[in-house]
């Protein structure tokens, strides 16, 4: 069995403290900022290069095993963390180019420090552009992020809510009574769906009866008419719900029994179609086993008059020979 370096690569504290680096003359605060560094420029250019993860971890041990064993006087960490990434790709199957890990590097450390764009000439003419129209884009992007997170105004009339549970709306109650005072005065009632006008009649209605059981007079005909239509359209309503339901029942017991249909004529559709691929497959058997017949019929003909022939000449001959 072979035994290699990396496989018993374990170290004492003894050992960590008395790394290469520190012979070299960099305390300990020092070298591990300095390694906390590589492994930052690892991850960040396993994102950029679009690495699994496993890549980026693999990196980084590399990384840590090689100054353990070297110093960072005499190895940049910057080179250290690009061999250590293209290496982990290797190891780990999901390679990349050594140029395309160079210009992932070269693009971070020119982020880091900030380098200028260049002036002479500018940069923006790389674009066809001018410094105005970047400066007014700029500007109109600054005032975008600058603005606070949109929330929505209910402007639509209607129910615009992706809830089925429509919640009822407590002022409506409240506005009935006062709706109800100013129809007694005369002034028009504004009106919105079916139920605040049976409310408002309803309310009507018993403000007239107690007045009228006051003062000890009828009711007038017109109100009573109106009692009774109130009570007429309620009934009507009832039997109309009774009536969409009864429908509905229909629709969905026509609809099951569409669906049975359709499932036994697929059945049958199935079973007609299993019985001709049958019929095609015995037909051809049957002219595969017909053609080897004739295949074997012909065969033993032509044999036949192979030895018929062989036999008459050798007969031939032996006449021959004897004459």
């Amino acid at each position: 069995m072979i035994y290699t370096a990396i496989d018993t690569f374990y170290l004492t504290d003894e050992q960590l403290r008395d790394s290469p680096s520190r012979k070299d003359g960099i305390d300990e605060a020092t070298e591990t900022a300095l390694r906390v560094y590589g492994c930052d420029l690892i991850q960040e250019s396993g994102i950029l290069l679009k690495l699994p993860q496993a890549v980026m971890a693999t990196a980084q041990v590399l990384f840590h095993r090689f100054y353990c064993k070297k110093s960072f006087v005499r190895f940049s960490a910057k080179r250290v963390a690009a061999s250590c990434v293209w290496l982990a790709g290797k190891l780990e199957e999901s390679p990349r180019r050594s140029k395309h890990i160079i210009f992932v590097f070269h693009r971070m450390e020119s982020r880091r420090h900030r380098v200028p764009l260049p002036e002479d000439p500018p940069w923006w003419t790389v674009f066809d552009a001018d410094e105005a129209g970047i400066q007014e884009v700029c500007k109109v992007l600054a005032h975008l992020y600058s603005l606070p997170k949109a929330q929505y105004i209910p402007v639509y009339k209607d129910n615009d809510s992706f809830t089925v549970r429509r919640i009822s709306d407590p002022q409506a109650s409240k506005e009935s009574p006062a709706s109800a005072v100013a129809s007694d005065k005369g002034t028009p009632i504004p009106s919105s769906s079916s139920q605040e006008k049976d409310s408002v009649t309803k309310t009507i209605l018993n403000k007239v009866k107690e007045k009228s059981d006051d003062e000890g007079k009828p009711l007038p005909a017109e109100l009573d008419g109106k009692e009774n239509l109130v009570v007429n359209s309620k009934n009507e309503k009832s039997d109309s719900g009774v009536d969409r339901s009864r429908e509905r029942e229909r629709e969905r017991s026509r609809g099951r029994e569409r669906d049975a249909r359709g499932r036994d004529s697929d059945r049958d559709s199935r079973g007609r179609d299993s019985d001709r691929e049958r019929d095609r497959r015995r037909r051809s058997r049957e002219r595969s086993s017909g053609h080897s017949d004739k295949e074997k019929s012909r065969r033993h003909s032509s044999r036949d008059r192979v030895d018929y022939y062989s036999s008459h000449s050798s007969r031939e001959k032996d006449r021959h020979r004897h004459h």
